[in-house]
């Protein structure tokens, strides 16, 4: 019995019980936890499904009565389902009536179009479940401190398993999971690529950011956050957070919103400190080869964009396959099936590393999405992030809006940072906002049948 396989039990173990027990807090903390890490991937029962989306299946039949009533009263949540059921008949279109192509014929079942199909979707039902368990959670409790503390805390067993890998020169996760490492030179903590472990850190101070009520979590979280970035050395990461950042100000300002930003008065502080940490450690390497890359036209291909010559190989290929073949950007080509043809539009110099062949799917959030889904998907993405964000901010000005107002900002920013490089925290707040949206109106509901009891009351039977 490996190490491995016993690591493997014991997370299928903790999704068993929390789900028995319950307990929506406790829940809601697993989940967070698991999305900070990777390497928490239920590999057991076949195609990789990381921890949180094994859980959010599990709840699935107690979350799914509730979605009929969620559909008549929330736009962002129909707008979503359209999306879901487009990505279903194009999986069944690219993934079975016509198939992409194996022009390899080296690729296992779960990497043709067929395996694929079946894999990605089942990933988006699971996500769709984490939405819809959060909504439900939000709306029967107040979470958000909850959310906080299990963010904060995977950061720092993140750091903690980062700083032994960097001391002692090994990956834990490797051992708990089997695996290799794909970059020597920079660490991971709990999670596979340190590009993640940057993504998590700087999602950690955004949330941190916003929802963080006291000085102390708020100084610890930022601080935590600037470390897991210096450790993974990510660009990527630090522009999403730089540029959500940016529109959360510009926003605070237009809407004259004096507690956000108060908080923005210590982006001077982070920035010099973030300057220091960053520039200052490993991180200039490859911010030195990302800006190459960036301003180098070598490998750029005859009528290739400029702009798409300066994309990462996944995000490029991806973008070189539309660009060559313009008819698949209304639909798309299915969900996380665009690595299939745009494995004959990988650049020149990344072959060397990658063949004639990548699994991977753009890391991009937009592109990430207009290659499953096309212009549509984009389209129907961005309305529901609006609609989610009107609907907060009217909840916002209302009776018992307190949790609209902390989460209102906070939608805006992980939107933005997620249309940079997608994560799983965009259905998460997404889920949140319609629960928070349910729980105010609940409420409403209930005062206002206890005033019309009042009403209907006789004054003697008052008295009485």
């Amino acid at each position: 019995m490996t190490i491995s396989f016993i690591f493997q039990i014991i997370l299928i173990l903790v999704a068993v019980v929390v789900v028995v027990r319950r307990n929506d807090r406790h829940i809601v903390f697993v989940l967070f936890v698991s999305l900070t890490a990777d390497s928490f991937g239920v590999r057991a029962l076949g195609p990789n499904i990381l921890l949180y989306q094994f859980i959010s299946l599990l709840l699935l039949p107690r979350t799914l009565p509730f979605l009929p009533r969620l559909l008549k009263r929330n736009a962002s949540i129909r707008l979503i389902v359209l999306y879901l059921g487009l990505l279903v008949i194009l999986a069944i279109l690219f993934g079975y009536v016509v198939p992409w192509p194996d022009t390899t014929l080296q690729r296992p079942w779960q990497e043709q179009a067929q395996g694929r199909a079946v894999v990605s979707l089942t990933r988006h039902l699971a996500d769709f479940g984490f939405l819809l368990y959060l909504n439900l959670a939000a709306r029967r409790t107040r979470i958000l401190k909850t959310i906080v503390a299990a963010l904060l805390f995977g950061l720092v067993a993140n750091l903690v398993v980062a700083t032994v890998d960097r001391t002692l020169g090994i990956r834990i996760i490797d051992v708990l999971t089997s695996s290799k490492a794909l970059i020597l030179t920079r660490v991971g903590g709990l999670n596979g690529e340190p590009r993640v472990l940057g993504r998590v850190s700087a999602i950690v101070m955004l949330f941190v950011f916003y929802l963080g009520k006291r000085r102390l979590t708020l100084l610890a979280g930022l601080a935590l956050g600037l470390a897991g970035l210096a450790y993974s050395a990510s660009t990527s990461a630090l522009g999403a957070l730089a540029a959500a950042l940016i529109f959360g100000l510009v926003a605070a300002l237009v809407r004259r919103d004096l507690r956000s930003l108060s908080r923005y008065a210590l982006i001077p502080v982070l920035a010099v400190v973030g300057f220091v940490m960053v520039w200052g450690g490993q991180v200039n390497k490859t911010v030195d080869t990302r800006l190459n890359t960036l301003s180098g036209m070598n490998d750029r291909a005859p009528g290739e964009p400029a702009w798409m010559a300066r994309l990462e190989v996944f995000d490029r290929s991806a973008m070189r396959f539309l660009y060559a073949n313009p008819e698949y950007l209304i639909f798309g080509t299915g969900p996380d099936l665009v690595s299939l043809p745009a494995s004959d539009y990988v650049p020149r110099l990344a072959r060397a590393i990658y063949g004639y062949r990548i699994d991977s799917v753009p890391h991009t959030g937009v592109i990430s999405i207009l290659a499953n889904g096309g212009i549509i998907g984009v389209t129907l993405w961005l309305l529901a992030i609006l609609a989610g964000a009107k609907t907060l901010a009217a909840c916002a000005k209302k009776a018992d809006g307190e949790d609209a107002v902390a989460l209102g900002p906070l939608f805006s920013v992980v939107a933005v940072f997620c249309a940079i490089v997608m994560t799983p925290f965009l259905w998460g707040v997404i889920g949140l906002s319609a629960g928070i949206v349910e729980r105010q109106r609940d409420a409403l509901r209930a005062r206002r049948a206890l005033l019309s009891n009042a009403e209907r009351t006789p004054p003697l039977a008052q008295a009485i």
